[in-house]
């Protein structure tokens, strides 16, 4: 606003008018990115790196989703051990006392997780004797198997 000042002693007195502006350190949320993509496969879990500003730092949240393994943390998007229904898009609001933006991450979910079919009971085995494992697994696309000693300085991959 517009101040006057005045300077005054026994011979007079002097007056000055100055216009003093504050400056806000605050301002409203504002995504850099409006679009977020990021593709996982089936029981893979993922980040999303928010670029945002604003001051005070803006609280985000998601909007009409309710998926336990999506969280908000700060200015991160932590999807954990995703499925097929985890994936879509997922529309995040950032708020603060200045004002409030949003912003869309698509999740793409992919392919199957592998898993074992079966259980692996422990073996024991006379020395020099051979034994014949029968291990499966399905997954999308097919997994590789690899049976590996995990002991000792030896490791043998089949």
């Amino acid at each position: 606003g517009e101040y006057t000042i005045t300077a005054t002693n026994i011979h007079g007195q002097q007056v000055e008018t100055f216009e003093l502006e504050i400056s806000s350190d605050t301002s409203p949320p504002q995504f850099t990115s409006t679009v977020h993509s990021i593709q996982l496969f089936h029981g893979q879990s993922g980040i999303v790196q928010l670029d945002l500003t604003g001051k005070p730092q803006p609280k985000v949240t998601i909007e009409n989703r309710d998926d336990y393994n999506v969280q908000v943390t700060g200015d991160r998007v932590i999807f954990t051990k995703v499925t097929s229904e985890t994936g879509g898009v997922y529309k995040l609001l950032a708020v603060n006392e200045e004002g409030q933006d949003t912003a869309v991450i698509v999740l793409e979910v992919s392919g199957e997780a592998p898993q074992f079919v079966g259980t692996f009971p422990n073996v024991t085995l006379p020395h020099l004797t051979s034994h014949t494992f029968r291990v499966s697994a399905v997954g999308l696309p097919a997994p590789s198997i690899e049976i590996a000693r995990i002991s000792g300085d030896v490791q043998t991959v089949f």
